[in-house]
């Protein structure tokens, strides 16, 4: 999660990204990437949600919830390496 993205990814791999556009996250869409990374994953009670240090907390919250909501039994948060969710 990012200021400019939602950004889903499995093992290190993109699944696909949604862009926030005028600060308006695309939450809407989002549970149809997280089934789909759902049915990617070998693990499928994790998931963590790695967010950037100026993405409101509610928005994170949001994403934690919709993970669990998308099957994800267990959510994790971590901080966003500087490189990944540009």
């Amino acid at each position: 999660v990012s200021e400019k993205s939602l950004l889903v990814s499995v093992g290190g791999e993109v699944v696909d990204s949604l862009p926030v556009v005028e600060g308006n996250y695309p939450f809407d869409k989002l549970p149809e990437l997280l089934v789909k990374a759902l049915s990617m994953s070998g693990d499928k009670e994790k998931s963590v949600v790695s967010v950037k240090d100026k993405v409101p907390f509610k928005h994170v919250v949001a994403v934690m919830d919709l993970c669990r909501s998308s099957g994800f039994s267990g959510v994790g948060l971590a901080s966003a390496p500087t490189e990944e969710l540009q």
